[in-house]
């Protein structure tokens, strides 16, 4: 049961006994309702498409990759200055591919792909 006062907030007195009621702004019932009508829209989840998308999944697998050389750098036979320059050097290109690639992906790819390899199932 909802009681509307003259300052047309409504108050949801769901036991008569309850003497505490709940008051619910009229600015939140609207978006309660529009709530409630968009959870029955049926979302099909599918893979963004596109040649972007794919290049974008591309790169940033691909710079996770080059974490693979850190271990080599020690063994180059370099200055170890040089060895320094090299590791902050692949760091950057890694960080670079990943970047360029996730914007390639777009948020839509990025969102997509968050829920299909963190999503708890």
């Amino acid at each position: 049961m909802s009681v509307t006062h003259a300052w047309s907030g409504r108050v949801n007195v769901p036991n008569q006994d309850d003497p505490s009621p709940q008051v619910v702004s009229p600015w939140t019932v609207g978006a309660m309702e529009e709530r409630e009508a968009t959870r029955n829209i049926v979302k099909i989840r599918r893979p963004p498409q596109g040649f972007s998308f794919w290049l974008g999944v591309i790169l940033m697998a691909l710079s996770f990759g080059i974490y693979l050389a850190y271990p080599l750098v020690p063994f180059l036979p370099i200055t170890v200055w040089r060895k320094g320059e090299v590791a902050v050097g692949l760091a950057a290109v890694s960080w670079g591919m990943f970047f360029v690639g996730s914007v390639l992906v777009g948020t839509r790819g990025v969102a997509y792909l968050k829920r299909r390899f963190f999503e708890r199932r």
